[in-house]
């Protein structure tokens, strides 16, 4: 049951016993009467009723509610987090001093006990008092070992993440180097496949200068004989005519050849260059055709 000051007219109610509790609680929180902390509700009550008048909140005033904690949060996290350590730094140095308070407080009363003691004294409470002090002592170590184990251990955790941030970079070097190594691969594989044609080209043209060649030295050869024959089909075809030759065996392979299908100063068979036609030497024989005679490479000291 509540009432209002004297000066209003008085107000009686029940309340549920869970609701009653919490007024007493409350009220002897904030260290007031029942009375007050009724009439503080009901204020909070009517301002709240004439600020709205009675109608719902605005749209979207939840959502800005809920945007501006988000904001907020981070700032409170670090605020929250920067008040609990500096409370956790001033609790560690008050109970240090406390500790070092207490330690000197127990050397006063032990050199106190000493001093009045006498000689045949039992001195069971001065060694108790000795064994607090080197307990005192020995917390005070182990606090100061667990502050440069925890220092050790950043350090650890940064030379930790410096390690793993060198092995990352040397993992992408590595894989670099091997993207560089599969290329130069590829480009080799590519370049010996040039090489082959090349090569290939190579001897095809080389093949075609030794039959120029032949044919060149015949020319010259023929020039210093005074032979009039020229080394062109035409010219082949016109000396078979004069000496009433059809057929001809390759001097190279032996194969009979028609004089008068070649197309190429060559034998079609063995494509070897051929110069001339010669007639029969006896009766038994076969004209021939002459092939071109190759030019022997120079001597190594030439």
């Amino acid at each position: 049951m509540a009432s209002e000051p004297s000066d209003t007219s008085p107000l009686s109610m029940t309340l549920p016993a869970e609701l009653n509790a919490w007024l007493d609680d409350h009220a002897a929180d904030l260290g007031v009467d029942r009375e007050t902390v009724v009439v503080q509700l009901l204020t909070s009550y009517r301002a709240t009723a004439e600020l709205t008048d009675g109608e719902a909140p605005p749209d979207g005033l939840e959502a800005v509610v809920e945007e501006l904690i988000r904001d907020r949060a981070d700032d409170i996290e670090q605020e929250v987090s920067a008040a609990v350590d500096d409370r956790l730094a001033a609790l560690e140095a008050d109970f240090m001093e406390k500790i070092e308070d207490v330690r000197e407080r127990v050397i006063q009363v032990k050199r106190a006990t000493d001093a009045k003691a006498s000689a045949d004294h039992d001195h069971d409470a001065v060694d108790r008092l000795e064994t607090r002090v080197d307990r005192l002592d020995e917390l005070a170590a182990e606090i100061d070992r667990l502050d440069d184990a925890e220092s050790r251990l950043g350090s650890l955790e940064s030379t930790v993440e410096m390690l793993g941030s060198a092995a990352d970079e040397r993992d992408d070097r590595l894989e670099a180097a091997e993207s560089d190594l599969e290329a130069v691969g590829s480009d080799l594989e590519a370049a010996e496949s040039d090489l082959e044609v090349v090569e290939s080209d190579l001897e095809d043209v080389e093949e075609k200068l030794r039959r120029v060649a032949w044919v060149v030295k015949d020319l010259r050869e023929g020039r210093r004989d005074g032979s009039k024959r020229g080394v062109t089909v035409d010219g082949i075809k016109r000396a078979a005519a004069r000496e009433g030759i059809s057929k001809a065996a390759c001097e190279t392979c032996g194969e009979v050849v028609e004089i008068g299908l070649l197309t190429d100063p060559e034998c079609p068979h063995c494509e070897a260059p051929v110069t001339d036609v010669e007639p029969a030497q006896g009766f038994f024989s076969k004209p021939r055709l002459a092939a071109a005679t190759p030019i022997e490479p120079p001597d190594e000291g030439e």
